[in-house]
């Protein structure tokens, strides 16, 4: 049995190489598909954030005019509450053509984080083809920050899994068909070392160990 452990123990320690090896390159590659999916993810999602954002202010410029004409502020003012019940709008703002501001309401939907930055959209307020002033849009990044961390949660938890398969495979394989044919040489080695040459041995797995096994 000396021969045995003299040969498994260091068949053990490639095993255990191999499957570290082979789990920080397969680590490797899901970081980095992890970090391109999610900056793919969230640039599709502000790409489509914008567009929804210069959607919303294009109808709020038009829906605004009349009331901004009449100076009716408790019409703005309901609009604006509208406006704000959108949940990628932050705040609104409407001036007057001299530039002075006649209605402005927020709402802090979302927490105010670095990785969650905000843009505006402005656009003039035209009433009978008259400019008769600006409204402007703050939205958050949140809707898509919240989309991208979705999506990379997933593909994270896939990745994994993946992972962990892929590895329980790779050792499975190894010992079926590497370190078993190498046991069962190691054992006829050990009765011919003993003197028993009516020892056969038939590896059929491969080539090379059949050849040794003839051997």
């Amino acid at each position: 049995m000396a021969m045995n452990r003299h040969i498994g123990s260091p068949l053990k320690s490639i095993v255990s190489t191999f499957s570290i090896y082979q789990g920080l390159g397969l680590l490797f590659i899901v970081s980095v598909a992890t970090i391109a999916g999610y900056t793919l993810t969230y640039q599709r999602s502000v790409n489509r954030l914008r567009q929804e954002g210069n959607s919303v202010i294009e109808q709020a410029a038009g829906i605004l005019s009349r009331p901004l004409w009449n100076f009716d502020k408790d019409t703005l003012a309901q609009y604006t509450d509208v406006f704000l019940n959108n949940s990628a709008v932050n705040s609104v703002q409407i001036r007057d053509e001299r530039g002075q501001i006649v209605m402005e309401k927020s709402l802090k939907s979302y927490p105010e984080t670095s990785i969650t930055p905000h843009f505006s959209m402005a656009r003039p307020i035209y009433f009978n083809k008259m400019n008769i002033g600006t409204v402007t849009f703050t939205f958050t990044m949140f809707p898509a920050y919240s989309r991208a961390r979705h999506t990379v949660m997933i593909m994270v938890l896939m990745s994994l899994i993946f992972l962990v398969a892929v590895v329980f495979a790779s050792i499975f394989q190894l010992r079926q068909f590497v370190l078993r044919p190498l046991s069962e040489l190691s054992e006829s080695m050990k009765e011919i070392a003993h003197g028993d040459y009516s020892e056969k041995l038939s590896l059929i797995q491969k080539r090379e160990f059949e050849s040794i096994a003839s051997g």
